[in-house]
This record gives C-alpha cells, sequence and structure tokens, in this order.
C-alpha cells in the first residue's frame, strides 16, 4: 500500500519543485526587465524614450510560458509601482501620478506582450525563425497598442500624431531588439 502512495508524493514533489522554480524565474525575470530599464535613451520629439526593457519582455517570453512571462512583468510593474526605482532610467513612478505618466501604456502592455510571446514560443511546435519573429513582433505589436492607446488618452493626439511619437520612433530599435531575443534563443539551442 505505502509503494503506491511514494510516486504519488514524488510526482507532487516534483510538480512543487516545478512551479518554485517558474516563480523565481518570473522573479528573475522582473529583475532582467527592471536592469535593462536602465538603458534609456530620450529622444527630443516624443515623450516616451528608447529603452531595454522591451528586451526584457521577449526574454520573459522566451524563458517562460505565457502566464508566468506575464506574471514576471506584472511582478515588475507592481515592484516598481511601490517604489523601487526600476522603470525608464532608473525612475520610479508612484500609484498618484501612474495615469498620467506617458510611459504607463507600455508598462501595463508588457504583461500581456509578455503572456503572448510566452505562449507562442511555448506552444509545443517546433519553432523555427518564422515562428519566433511571429512571437517577437506580436508581442511588439501589443506593446505599440497599450502604448499608444494611453499616450493618445493622456496628449489628446489624433492617430497619425500618436504613431509619429508612440510607435514609429521605436519600429527600427524594437526590431533590433527582436534579432537580439533570437541570438538568445540560437544560443541556447545550442548548449
Amino acid at each position: 500500500m505505502e509503494t503506491k502512495i511514494l510516486p504519488f508524493k514524488r510526482l507532487m514533489m516534483e510538480r512543487e519543485n516545478l512551479l518554485a522554480r517558474k516563480i523565481l524565474l518570473s522573479i528573475a525575470m522582473a529583475v532582467v526587465t527592471g536592469l535593462l530599464a536602465g538603458i534609456r535613451i530620450p529622444l527630443p520629439f516624443t515623450p516616451i524614450p528608447l529603452t531595454g526593457q522591451v528586451l526584457g519582455v521577449l526574454l520573459a517570453g522566451i524563458f517562460l510560458e505565457g502566464s508566468f512571462a506575464g506574471l514576471s512583468q506584472a511582478l515588475y510593474l507592481l515592484i516598481g509601482l511601490s517604489g523601487i526605482p526600476w522603470f525608464s532610467g532608473w525612475s520610479s513612478i508612484s500609484f498618484a501620478t501612474f495615469a498620467v505618466t506617458p510611459t504607463s501604456g507600455y508598462l501595463v502592455g508588457f504583461i500581456p506582450a509578455a503572456f503572448l510571446v510566452g505562449k507562442l514560443e511555448h506552444n509545443g511546435s517546433r519553432m523555427n525563425i518564422i515562428r519566433h519573429a511571429i512571437a517577437f513582433f506580436s508581442g511588439i505589436l501589443v506593446l505599440y497598442c497599450f502604448g499608444a492607446a494611453h499616450l493618445a488618452t493622456i496628449l489628446h493626439t489624433g492617430f497619425q500624431r500618436t504613431l509619429v511619437l508612440a510607435v514609429y520612433p521605436f519600429i527600427f530599435f524594437d526590431f533590433l531588439k527582436a534579432l537580439l531575443a533570437a541570438s538568445f534563443v540560437s544560443a541556447f539551442r545550442k548548449v
């Protein structure tokens, strides 16, 4: 009788260990995103700077499945809003000013973007460069939608002006970040 219970206990312990590892990796990816936020290049024609955070979002989707990738970015956002200065340029944003901060839409968009990339990256199909590109650019498109919608709301800009402020300046750099993320995939596949 006891031998029948042992495999079940072992299975439960393995699941608990796997869950603990996924949660720890989610925390680690939140920290990576926070560290990458230190890369900040202000642009004179838009209130949105270039940052390294998008790379963190893409990496979260590479290393974590959908829900845990989203969790990593939710943790990043919540910890940042609690006062840790790890948003763009390692600055902080308070709960009180979050709604009127130009970058808030992007920060919220990190969560569904990471979720989507993680879902597409870990869907069980064999990945190739085309599938990676679809995953990465789908996540980036989600970021643009959230960021542009929020910026348009607080600045009261029209569609074309919003694209000029919130999307066009970032396409080339986000493409480079997607290439860098793809190189991480290639490097880890070889290991």
